[in-house]
């Protein structure tokens, strides 16, 4: 019997992987519609924490819910951040705080709190493992240590050959480098990376150039396409 999480490759079309996207909703929109040009036919995983940190949560949410009403092969993953968005919603109601840089109090829509009390913890490629955090995979299960897969950083590979079974994990959550995700890419190593730290997208002296950016990979021609933060526009960047 086939896990509900695998997901078959598609007769046609690409498949991309997006990392962490944290509330900046102009950022992932440029990168889909521009940059990817994103069809019917293509595929988009998410790795999961679409809110807090950035300015405009709701509109990352709504981005995406959108993409998936319009016929657009959507699959996001749960994230920390959307796992605490689900306590906080359970203890408040609809109107609650998230933890972007003015800490404002929104009002979560009914569509749009169901959406993501359904998101799943992780998907099954033919060739990769999707998670957002890590697997345990010292686990009897390690698909069913969820609260590993959302708030671990890293995973333990040594011995793990039984689990991979050739496969590769690819994960969001801990920011790294661009030159540290690429040099993961070429190298085919079995941990990659995408979370550059998107939030972290603001230009000045002492900022690293290296982070600030949304990544998505092309995982059957191991293209890396990075997009430099769209949501402060006062902010002059370049990497």
């Amino acid at each position: 019997m086939q896990d509900k999480a695998f997901i078959p490759k598609p007769i046609e079309g690409r498949r991309f992987v997006v990392g962490d996207i944290h509330g900046c909703s102009l950022t992932l929109q440029t990168l889909v519609q521009e940059q990817l040009q994103l069809t019917l036919q293509d595929q988009l995983f998410l790795l999961g924490d679409y809110i807090n940190r950035g300015p405009d949560s709701l509109g990352v949410l709504s981005f995406i819910i959108d993409l998936q009403k319009n016929g657009y092969q959507v699959f996001p993953l749960r994230g920390n951040h959307e796992q605490m968005l689900i306590s906080e919603l359970k203890k408040h109601g609809k109107d609650v705080f998230l933890t972007n840089y003015a800490r404002e109090k929104i009002s979560v829509s009914d569509e749009q709190s169901i959406w993501v009390e359904t998101l799943p913890y992780y998907y099954i490629l033919d060739r990769f493992y999707l998670v957002h955090g890590a697997i345990n995979t010292w686990a009897y299960d390690p698909l069913k240590d969820y609260n590993y897969m959302l708030w671990e950083r890293e995973t333990d590979i040594e011995d793990a050959e039984d689990f991979l079974a050739g496969k590769q994990i690819i994960h969001g959550h801990s920011v790294h480098r661009i030159n540290e995700i690429q040099e993961a890419i070429d190298s085919r190593a079995i941990c990659i990376p995408l979370d550059n730290g998107c939030y972290k997208g603001v230009g000045g002296k002492g900022i690293d150039l290296e982070q600030g950016s949304l990544c998505a990979l092309d995982i059957d021609k191991w293209i890396l396409y990075i997009q430099p933060n769209k949501d402060y526009p006062s902010q002059k960047r370049s990497l």
